[in-house]
Order: C-alpha cells, then sequence, then structure tokens
C-alpha cells in the first residue's frame, strides 16, 4: 500500500485544519501525520484515523487515490 501525501495536504487544507489540529482531531501525534502527509510508511491503525478524522471511508479514500494498493499501482 502507498500513501498519496499531497491528497492527504488537500483533504488536510479543504478542511481548514492545520496539521496540529488535524493530528489531535485524529488522535495521533504531530510526527505520524507529518509521515503521512509525506507519503511515509505508518501503522494501518492511525491511517484509518486520519481518514476517519477526515471524515472519510476507507473506500473513499481508496476511490479519491490518497492510498494506492499495490496491484492497483500498475493500472
Amino acid at each position: 500500500m502507498k500513501i498519496n501525501g499531497s491528497s492527504f495536504v488537500k483533504a488536510r487544507e479543504s478542511h481548514l485544519l492545520g496539521v496540529l489540529e488535524l493530528a489531535n482531531k485524529a488522535d495521533v501525534t504531530f510526527k505520524t501525520l507529518s509521515r503521512v502527509e509525506k507519503g511515509q510508511s505508518v501503522k494501518l491503525v492511525s491511517l484509518r484515523k486520519v481518514i476517519k478524522a477526515l471524515g472519510l471511508t476507507i473506500e473513499e479514500a481508496m476511490a479519491k487515490r490518497m492510498i494506492i494498493m499495490e496491484n492497483d499501482d500498475k493500472k
């Protein structure tokens, strides 16, 4: 699974949230959210919290290409 960090930044900004605000809302650390926004690996539970805090489901995040399954990468 790959994380499209820039799409998380855009989603956060569209909600008019700062990094620290979203991190608090998602109950993850600033460092964890920064890793998500850089497209770096994080624990699945943390990624799920961030997606939920943005008001999305995993399926919606996948449809928006925020997270990309490795086998979908070749499409």
